[in-house]
């Protein structure tokens, strides 16, 4: 009953031309009732390389973590829930404690990541359309919370089914072309700490295209595509670089591999 009941409700929810942003705050609405979380965000990605471009991050990790969360996921690749890894599996649910049979401390992710902020769990939801996955919704537990159910992996996975397609459809509808747009490469500048200390008019363009929402206080060193694609470059071999398409199938920022991020002035 509760899964039918959150699967309409949902669908109900997301009828209409929604922005990308609104997607996923009605889509979390509705799961977390079903499904609490303690700590939670809705991400949305480039389907080509699967790199953050926006998103709801006001209830999620903490600044301090995402660094290494992006070496992790973009550049190591190799834990047991990466997103590509996850992208290679027919189900659209993953749980960690699962997938590493109840042995957390073997993932790098939960011992880095989660057990220094008292989260036992992470329960990850493709938004995947065939081959194609547009975003990722991400629900933690601490140990004051009981653990997820399977009951309630099923309601995640039958959630993902509504909220792919609306994403998918605020993503194509927004990409639109309807007047002229800058085709000049732009230029940031980042700091040691990835923040940002210049860019370009081109490069501002660029990214005020970009849906993503922080909590007051956080995302003060800007876009987390910008640093998911500094941490993607960094790691890659010489040559390779990093890139990611935003939602107008353009490529708001380009980045060689080896980069060094650069102090302004």
């Amino acid at each position: 009953m509760i899964l039918s009941e959150t699967t309409s409700r949902l669908e109900r929810g997301l009828r209409g031309e929604l922005s990308a942003l609104a997607v996923l705050d009605r889509t979390t609405r509705v799961l977390l009732d079903a499904v609490p979380a303690d700590v939670w965000c809705g991400v949305v990605l480039d389907p080509s390389t699967l790199l953050d471009t926006g998103g709801r991050h006001e209830s999620g990790f903490p600044e301090s973590s995402m660094r290494r969360l992006f070496e992790i996921e973009h550049v190591e690749q190799d834990d047991v829930d990466n997103l590509r890894a996850l992208t290679r599996r027919s189900g659209k649910v993953s749980l960690l404690s699962r997938s590493t049979d109840g042995r957390l401390d073997e993932s790098k992710y939960y011992r880095e990541i989660l057990r220094p902020l008292g989260l036992t769990d992470e329960l990850r939801i493709l938004l995947r359309h065939g081959p194609r996955t547009w975003g990722l919704l991400v629900l933690c537990r601490d140990a004051h919370t009981r653990p997820f159910s399977a009951a309630e992996l099923a309601v995640a996975e039958a959630v993902s089914v509504p909220a792919c397609a609306a994403l998918r459809r605020s993503l194509l509808l927004s990409g639109v072309d309807c007047g002229p747009l800058p085709d000049a490469p732009g230029w940031v500048v980042l700091d040691g700490d990835l923040g940002i200390r210049s860019m370009s008019p081109t490069a501002q363009h660029w990214l005020d295209q970009l849906q993503e929402q922080h909590a007051p206080g956080r995302g003060e060193g800007g876009p987390y595509l910008l640093r998911a694609l500094a941490v993607q470059a960094r790691g890659e071999q010489a040559g390779a670089g990093a890139h990611v398409r935003g939602a107008h199938g353009q490529r708001p920022v380009d980045l060689p591999a080896g980069l060094a991020p650069r102090t302004g002035r």
